[in-house]
């Protein structure tokens, strides 16, 4: 009804090289009625390219919550923080892919013995190497891990966002050196991702740091 039309393009860090490009064509040359609203989570992998053509508008992020409130399906705080403040990124965590990456995650530590941990770390692997979103959930269960870990053993329990019951068994299996070597390698994962390093690859060098 208006003189203009609007194109939104949600999860736009989604978009493959190939459609990205394509994408770019017509951001050079846009007809004078077309605007286009692309949404993206901050530090977000977009062409340099199309980010040069576009005006940065920037959203706060909702508290825990308000997220709470705008998703009453998740009382779990761990998911309510990996979320970062996005109603959707909460919905996909919710979704039975992640849900089960996380519960598979934790049953792994769990488990006793090399043999056993080695074989579900292994598996999880796999799982995790199918979708670069289900990578990154992982590292990012993983640098979790990392923090209440580090946490519990300067004794801040009060900011664990993983049970103690979970986090006591594994103080010791890793010193803190390594706890923060092993968190500076995951805050590396997304740019190894980007220089097409093998997702799998990655994935089983995460896991059996565990093992």
């Amino acid at each position: 009804m208006g003189p203009r039309r609007v194109v939104a393009v949600v999860q736009a860090q989604l978009m493959t090289a190939e459609s990205a490009n394509a994408l770019l064509k017509l951001l050079e040359e846009p007809p004078p009625s077309l605007v286009f609203l692309m949404g993206a989570p901050q530090g977000a992998p977009i062409l340099p390219t199309i980010q040069s053509r576009c005006h940065r508008l920037a959203s706060p992020r909702l508290t825990d919550g308000e997220m709470a409130h705008a998703s009453p399906s998740s009382a779990d705080r761990l998911l309510l923080r990996l979320a970062h403040g996005d109603p959707q990124r909460l919905e996909r965590l919710l979704e039975e892919g992640p849900a089960a990456l996380k519960e598979g995650f934790f049953r792994m530590l769990e488990m006793e013995g090399t043999p056993a941990r080695t074989r579900e770390a292994l598996r999880l692997a796999q799982e995790a190497a199918q979708g670069r979103e289900r990578l990154l959930f992982l590292v990012q269960l993983d640098l979790v891990l990392c923090r209440d870990l580090l946490a519990l053993e300067a004794g801040a329990r009060d900011h664990l966002l993983l049970p103690p019951s979970l986090l006591s068994p594994l103080l010791g299996r890793r010193g803190d050196e390594e706890l923060w070597d092993h968190a500076r390698w995951l805050m590396e994962v997304p740019a190894l991702l980007e220089r097409n390093l093998n997702p799998l690859l990655l994935a089983e060098s995460l896991l059996l740091f565990w093992v």
